[in-house]
């Protein structure tokens, strides 16, 4: 097969990291400077505008022929909407797209093309003085009369071409390196770009007035946290001052915790300190209001909103975590905090009292009220409605299947709470079933038990969390044989290359460098260049452990992590759980289902008002794929005007 390699260099007065790739392939405000293409191995050439188009590439885009290309949606984009208009040339269809960047992140990889190139031992010989130049001549030189001035010295252009043609080689060295993807990734990476290109209404006019209530709102939580601290702090933001004014105020309170959320409502439990001082507790309680409503995403929102449609698109990164689930990119509608109040109080924020502090300081709090209705910004378009299915503690589920562990099946499938049934399995009340069930499923101890108490607000003494952490594994035994399995499976495939090692329903085997988890589904979860390695225990022994090279979640650089059999079931878990999305998403599109958002484990669809039956959506959500025979699966569902929780 015949592969075109292609990379534009463009420039705009649309900031593509502020506004998105939506806003930027805007032939109106951007235009393109170069292209570098090249079929195959061949050394690649630059394409002018003010060229005509080779005829190899019109005819090879015209017959469906494969477009190779990093980050390929946006030179898809690119394509089509500056170029196909300008000058009568042939769409490219996503079908045609070969995306690198795909490719890299189904195998773990970095997603940059140079970080990518790096980790695969490419010589990529990245061009930083270049790379400055192309983001300096993608921007206006300065304004005239409203008309940008671009840089066009031919120096410049001379070495930003140059730029242009050594990410081309790149490009093909790259693409010689990585795996395709199969084809079902295929049917799952153009329904990803699918659903990002039909995007999602914003309701523009509530985030305008958002914003301004949250200015006024600002405005007069600093003026009363000036007066509370007799102007030691002037703005609820100033974390720094405000740690040193409690400090001053009650020197008794450690400050090796900082003012964070969590932080700050440990020290409002008066019960911690024996006693907060009035003046403190005022300050505090007006930090945490001033905390609730970021700017941020309603920004976020308007910067990225299409402006004939006012809709979000680009929003979800294909293969962003590494066990195949969708991270979320620009607006980040997968952290949206969990509403303080009901849907009912939201409902009447968003269509009666948004416009009016005072009307909101009716019913609570300005900006928790705010907080708690960004979902609701998120709507349908006029004379349509969002329906939206989300599958039933879909992890916890899984993870029962996965390690055979027949008692909390046989709970799932008779419709009951797998809560309160860790609860009374293990003597407890329900409360703490559920925080046993969500923090020791994947070989969590007594600290990241008790770390989820905290954030739940409850407070256990060490020595009832380490009972109740023993009595959830003993009662839980499939599970915790299950961790035990996974590790001492995934060590044997990394010693023993190019050998099939079963873990349970799924097989590990080394090869070429990386260590592959076959998942029931038959899709894999790759840990690029793995060793095993002497590592020291917490209790002090010295056991074998599997690294592998990967981007450190918590520093972004890509560095050797290491890993153990807990951590490896719920890479697993979380994957075989994205699988059961991703085939009910397909199934959804197949029955003319429009998908418009998938968050976390719930799928938002577009329909007509009332023409879409919701038990329907349901119905296919909950098919039980053929991989996954005795799997119970279970979906809850609403309908609405706008999104919500």
């Amino acid at each position: 097969m015949t592969d075109l390699h292609i990379d534009f260099e463009t420039r705009s007065t649309v900031d593509l990291k502020k506004h998105g790739l939506s806003r930027y392939a805007d032939p109106s405000q951007t235009e393109v400077i170069c292209m570098a293409w090249a079929f195959d191995d061949y050394e690649p050439v630059i394409w002018l505008p003010s060229d005509p188009m080779p005829t190899e590439i019109t005819e090879h885009i015209h017959t469906g022929g494969n477009v190779v290309a990093h980050n390929a949606i946006f030179e898809f984009r690119i394509w089509n909407n500056i170029l196909v208009p300008l000058m009568s040339l042939p769409s490219m269809n996503l079908e045609q797209m070969d995306d690198t960047m795909a490719r890299a992140y189904a195998m773990s990889l970095p997603g940059s093309l140079d970080g990518a190139a790096k980790a695969l031992g490419i010589d990529a010989n990245k061009d930083m003085e270049g790379h400055r130049l192309m983001l300096r001549m993608s921007r206006p030189r300065r304004m005239e009369n409203e008309e940008p001035i671009w840089w066009t010295d031919d120096p410049k252009m001379q070495r930003l071409y140059a730029y242009c043609l050594q990410d081309v080689r790149v490009e093909q060295k790259l693409h010689k390196k990585l795996f395709g993807l199969s084809r079902s990734e295929r049917q799952i990476w153009n329904l990803d770009q699918t659903i990002n290109l039909r995007g999602v209404e914003i309701d523009a006019a509530s985030c305008r007035s958002a914003l301004s209530v949250i200015r006024m709102e600002s405005a007069r939580l600093n003026a009363e946290m000036y007066r509370v601290t007799k102007g030691h702090v002037s703005t609820c933001n100033q974390v720094g001052k405000l740690t040193e004014w409690v400090g001053m105020i009650m020197p008794e309170i450690k400050w090796e915790v900082t003012l964070a959320k969590a932080d700050i409502a440990s020290i409002l439990d008066e019960s911690m300190f024996g006693g907060i001082d009035p003046r403190v507790r005022e300050a505090l309680l007006l930090r945490q209001e001033a905390s609730r409503a970021s700017t941020a995403k309603i920004k976020a929102m308007l910067n990225v909103a299409d402006k004939e449609d006012n809709r979000i698109r680009h929003m979800f990164q294909y293969h962003g975590a590494s066990t195949g689930r969708w991270a979320g990119r620009k607006v980040q509608l997968h952290n949206i905090m969990r509403p303080l109040v009901s849907q009912e109080v939201i409902d009447d924020v968003l269509d009666n009292r948004l416009t009016d502090s005072r009307k909101l300081r009716e019913i609570g709090k300005p900006m928790e009220l705010i907080a708690s209705s960004l979902r609701g910004l998120v709507r349908a378009e006029e004379g349509m409605e969002l329906m939206c299915a989300d599958f039933s503690s879909i992890e916890a589920r899984m993870l029962a299947w996965l390690a055979g562990q027949e008692s909390a099946l046989e709970v799932f499938r008779r419709g009951e709470d797998i809560y309160l049934h860790a609860a009374r399995e293990m003597g407890q009340e329900r409360f703490i079933g559920k925080v046993a069930t969500l923090s020791l499923g994947y070989g969590g101890g007594k600290i990241a038990f008790q770390k989820m108490c905290t954030q739940y607000g409850l407070k256990l003494e060490e020595s009832r969390c380490e009972s109740i952490k023993n009595d959830w594994r003993r009662t839980n035994a499939s599970i915790v044989e299950f961790w035990k399995v996974v590790q001492k499976a995934a060590i044997q495939a990394v010693q023993n290359d190019g050998t099939k090692v079963p873990a349970g329903r799924c097989t590990f085997m080394r090869r070429e460098n990386f260590l592959w988890c076959q998942l029931p589904s038959g899709r894999t979860i790759c840990y690029p260049f793995p060793e095993i390695r002497k590592q020291e225990t917490p209790w002090g022994d010295m056991v074998n452990t599997l690294t592998y090279m990967g981007t450190n979640p918590i520093n972004r650089k890509w560095e050797r992590i290491s890993t153990y059999g807990g951590k490896l079931v719920e890479n697993i878990t979380q994957g075989a759980a994205a699988c059961v999305l991703r085939e009910a998403m397909l199934r959804l599109e197949e029955k003319w289902f429009i998908v418009v958002m998938h968050v976390h484990d719930e799928v938002v669809v577009e329909s007509p008002i009332h023409c879409e039956p919701l038990e329907e959506m349901i119905e296919i959500m909950t098919v039980v794929p053929d991989w996954a025979e005795g799997l119970p699966i279970d979906a809850d569902g609403w309908r609405g005007k706008r999104y919500r929780k």
